[in-house]
This record gives structure tokens, sequence and C-alpha cells, in this order.
């Protein structure tokens, strides 16, 4: 288990995110990464909504590289922007801030990332949810109303999936979102999201919380496709219950969630449509 009590704090919200591991603020927006080394900065203050501020030091008019003189780098809550504040105000009080640290950040560009829709990934979703309809076109073009009495089942099979996705994604993800702290942590394994083989995996997270306790083997909310490579990771977690965890939301896990929804749905309403069709029939 980790002994690092000190895990490097992450901040994101509306695509940009900042890090701090003690040593350096690195500032991600779209391609482009500033790395601030923390004696160049002067000050890190709460902004307005959950935001936090972070002056450099030296003169405002020498702000170079894309940066302004001070930086308000969004957070997803409250709670995340203080304990991101703090944990530069705890280093600031051993460091002397330099004389221009703005001359000191270092500017670097990520290379592009493949959009989503082209990806593998999104194929193999895609050729999923087409199968699935081309099942339900079929059933409704051969059977008729009595026929469809078999599948009547539907819409409890509808409500469950529905409720699935609620209960076990949408809701975690709000509470991760409304109080959760995010920190680097690492992937350490995966479990399957389903029968034995399922492509769909869920992996297992480690991580130091900011109180110093370790926790291995927490699964993360978030699935992905496959099994995921181990390594350094964004964990997101909830203080109040570190048993809640999640790696970065993933596109194939807002589409499998928008689709367990959406199925769900046509599931449960086509099963009612049935049943009024044999009611008045």
């Amino acid at each position: 288990m980790s002994s690092n009590p000190s895990p490097e704090l992450v901040i994101a919200s509306g695509g940009a995110r900042a890090r701090f591991d003690g040593l350096r603020l690195s500032v991600e927006r779209d391609r482009a990464v500033w790395n601030i080394p923390v004696e160049a900065i002067r000050s890190a203050e709460l902004a307005e909504g959950s935001a936090v501020r972070v002056e450099l030091s030296g003169d405002p008019a020498g702000a170079l590289r894309g940066l302004d003189a001070a930086l308000s780098m969004p957070a997803a809550n409250v709670i995340v922007a203080k304990a991101f504040r703090d944990r530069i105000r705890a280093v600031l009080a051993t460091v002397p801030p330099a004389p221009d640290g703005h001359s000191l950040v270092v500017r670097e560009s990520r290379p592009r990332a493949r959009h989503p829709f082209l990806t593998a990934e999104f194929r193999r979703e895609q050729t999923a949810v087409g199968a699935a309809l081309v099942w339900l076109i079929a059933i409704v073009a051969i059977g008729g109303p009595g026929t469809l009495a078999f599948v009547s089942w539907l819409t409890p099979l509808g409500a469950f999936m529905t409720g699935v996705a609620v209960t076990r994604r949408i809701r975690p993800m709000r509470v991760l979102r409304r109080r959760g702290v995010t920190v680097t942590g690492q992937v350490t394994g995966s479990l399957s999201a389903g029968s034995k083989g399922s492509i769909q995996r869920y992996p297992l997270l480690a991580f130091t919380a900011l109180d110093g306790t370790s926790h291995e083997g927490v699964r993360s909310v978030v699935s992905v496709w496959a099994a995921p490579p181990k390594g350094p990771v964004d964990v997101t977690y909830d203080p109040e219950n570190p048993g809640l965890a999640t790696r970065p939301k993933t596109f194939s896990h807002s589409f499998n969630t928008a689709v367990m929804v959406a199925m769900g749905a046509l599931l449960a309403s086509l099963g009612l449509f049935i049943l009024y069709l044999l009611a008045t029939s």
C-alpha cells in the first residue's frame, strides 16, 4: 500500500485541468500545457464560484506564453477548490517566490486526439445498438399483437435497465461531481462489467486520499472497453465515502449510459403499448 501522504491533486472543469504535486502547477487547456514551478507562484485564493485564483510573482506586465498575470482555474465543487488552494498555500509557506515567476513558466503542446466517432470503440458500440434495434423491428414485423404477448416482459426489463443506469452510473457520477476530490492514482487491474469475458471492464483503482489514507482495489464507476493498461490515472473520489471513486469519464461510458436509459425507456414503453393493444382488442 502507498504511504505517500501528499498525492498529486487535480481540479478540472469546462475542458480545463490543473494539477499540483507540491513542486509545480500544471495547467492544461485544449492542447496547451503550462508547467509553473511553485517558486513562480505568489499567492492562491478562492475566486467567485468554485474556482482557484493563482497569481504569479513579478511584474504583471511581464505575463508570457499565453498566460495572464493571474490564473482562474475552475473546479468541480467548492470542496476540491479549497483543498487545492490549501495545498498550494502550504507549500508556498516554505518556498520564497522568485523575483520574476513569469520567466520560469514552460509551455508545451500535446498531440491532437482522434475524434471519438472515428475510433474502433465507437464502431463496436454502433454495431451492438444496431443489432438490438434490428431484433426489435423483426419482432414487431413478424408477430401480431397476440404473438407479441410473449414479449410482455419488456416493461419490467426496460424498467430494470433504466434503474441500473440511474443507480449505478448517473447517481454516483452526480455525487462525485458535487463533492468529489481528484488525485493522481493507479490502475491496478480490472473487473468484467458483465458475464465472464465481457469486453466492458471496470478499472480497479489505488490512490491516497487527502487525509493520507491509502485505498486499493476500488472499482471505478466509469467502465472502459477491454482491459485498461495499468499505470497512473486521475482518480476522483468521495471524501465522505472513499469507496466511491472513478477514473476520468470516457465517451464509451457516457454513450453506454445514454443507450441503457434510451433502450430501457423504449422497452418499457413497448411493453405497455403491447398490453394496451391486448386490452383493447
